[in-house]
């Protein structure tokens, strides 16, 4: 279980929110006046935020998208498009999330980091993914979410999701759940990151990889109900128009570098 994942994840959310958002922006690239990582305006409620989806295993994914009906609970997932267009299955399943009331958020279009593209190859793949997203959930096409592909943004990335009108979301809950087995592990590690306006990251389960994410998800809701906190999507949890992000004002949002070898990555495959 000692894993050098477990060892700098369970580290990294012992520290205060501040302090943990302030090195998650610096480390990744992730700030500007688009950009958010937690809300302070939610006195009692938490975004839960699951990335890569939908699941290659496509019965993983229906699994999921069961035991979150189950439990009634919405929440956001980020969507890979090459992974939505593998089969029609695949694309049944993210219609059936959003006639659920799951949000959808544009992950782009492979699970690779785009940092090493340029403004126009990113532009490509941000738009390609979110006119797969605007067919399926027509209705959000006026607010625009983007998550970075490992958790990793470039100076180019950060500039043409302004100019394209996407918000941009990260976390303040996370766990390195492709890395670390183990659903108790990451239920405690992410119950000890999470506060009022907290956004929640873990991954869609595959085969051979994150399958704890079916034993996390249920442990998780019950023990944020205890609580008192209420879950919800990306969407609810910053509705338009968007509110002034945790840093506005300040100079993190100065942290524009052309340099994409200088941003060091925190690894959210």
């Amino acid at each position: 279980m000692h894993t050098l994942s477990s060892v700098v994840f369970g580290g990294l959310n012992r520290l205060s929110r501040k302090t943990r958002i302030a090195v998650m922006s610096t480390a990744t690239g992730v700030h500007g006046d688009n950009t958010v990582f937690c809300s302070l305006d939610a006195a009692s409620r938490v975004a839960l935020t699951i990335d890569d989806a939908p699941s290659l295993a496509a019965p993983l994914f229906k699994q999921l998208l069961d035991l979150l009906k189950e439990l009634n609970v919405q929440v956001s997932f980020q969507v890979i498009s090459s992974y939505a267009a593998k089969s029609e299955e695949h694309m049944a399943l993210l219609r059936r999330a959003v006639a659920e009331g799951h949000h959808l958020v544009n992950h782009s279009v492979k699970d690779a980091p785009c940092i090493r593209c340029s403004k126009e190859e990113f532009r490509a793949m941000l738009l390609e993914c979110q006119a797969l997203i605007d067919g399926i959930s027509p209705g959000t096409a006026a607010d625009r979410w983007f998550r970075p592909p490992s958790g990793v943004m470039s100076a180019a990335m950060r500039q043409v999701c302004r100019e394209e009108g996407f918000r941009v979301v990260l976390g303040d809950a996370y766990s390195d759940d492709p890395h670390v087995s183990g659903a108790e592990w990451h239920v405690r590690t992410l119950l000890r990151a999470t506060e009022a306006g907290s956004v929640i990251i873990i991954h869609c389960p595959e085969v051979g990889l994150r399958s704890q994410t079916l034993d996390v998800v249920p442990k998780l809701v019950a023990a944020l109900r205890g609580r008192g906190l209420e879950l919800a999507t990306v969407a609810q949890h910053f509705p338009l128009p968007s509110q002034e992000p945790i840093w506005k004002g300040s100079s993190l949002l100065n942290l524009e570098t052309s340099n994409a070898s200088l941003v060091r990555p925190l690894r959210l495959p």
